[in-house]
């Protein structure tokens, strides 16, 4: 499955340099491995910037003592 995610440009930027690799999400969507994320980074105001990044998702963290019910941490590479 595919996901369109909207992210904080300083998060966008962070992935894009390599330096995050994990991303914490709400598990509304039923997260599996090998979806996609296009990640999309959205200003202030609520309005995209125009770019994207894609990743896939190489594991599903979900029932882990450090994780607010209902989340996940999803592996990105």
């Amino acid at each position: 499955m595919r996901h369109k995610l909207k992210i904080k440009p300083s998060y966008f930027a962070a992935l894009k340099r390599g330096e995050k690799t994990c991303e914490i999400r709400l598990n509304d969507r039923d997260y599996r491995v090998g979806d996609v994320l296009d990640f999309a980074p959205i200003r202030d105001d609520g309005t995209y910037t125009g770019e994207v990044a894609t990743y896939g998702v190489s594991h599903v963290l979900k029932d882990f003592e450090g994780l607010a019910e209902g989340y996940v941490a999803l592996s990105l590479r």
